[in-house]
């Protein structure tokens, strides 16, 4: 299944580590996961400045285009 993941470098609510350790066990658990880090952005403002990426990723899902996965191939 293919998961996108958008963490703020500056989140204060949940750290940065937090959403690296769950897209690591998203990986092993053989999910295609893309992460966007996003410099500078914190927990309030994250959906807004992630939603251009999340819709993008959306739109190509629909247009048949294979997510892409940080977590490497099988």
């Amino acid at each position: 299944m293919p998961i996108f993941l958008a963490q703020g470098s500056t989140d204060n609510r949940v750290p940065p580590r937090v959403t690296e350790d769950h897209r690591a066990r998203l990986c092993r658990a053989g999910s295609r996961v893309e992460f966007d880090r996003v410099p500078g952005v914190g927990h309030l403002s994250m959906a807004e400045d992630a939603a251009p990426a999340a819709l993008d990723r959306i739109g190509h899902r629909s247009a048949g285009v294979r997510a892409p996965s940080e977590c490497g191939e099988p």
